[in-house]
């Protein structure tokens, strides 16, 4: 994410058909690299709220994220 330097993920623990894009000092940069070939982007970012051992404890003004009748976060 855009958070420091963004190098709060673990990227030997994405699995190999995880396409990773990283942040750059582009304007947008949590967009770079998603041009017209791409159908559409999720942002993954922080648990939700109340998730115990999560990394960083804050939320979004979402009340939920739900995909495909799975509530995620």
């Amino acid at each position: 994410d855009s958070h420091g330097k963004g190098l709060n993920l673990d990227f030997e623990a994405l699995p190999e058909r995880v396409e990773l894009i990283r942040q750059s000092p582009e304007i947008l940069d949590q967009m770079y690299g998603i041009d017209e070939s791409y159908d559409g982007f999720m942002f993954f970012a922080h648990a939700m709220r109340g998730t115990l051992g999560a990394l960083l404890s804050h939320v979004w003004e979402v009340q939920d994220l739900i995909v495909n009748g799975k509530r995620l976060g």
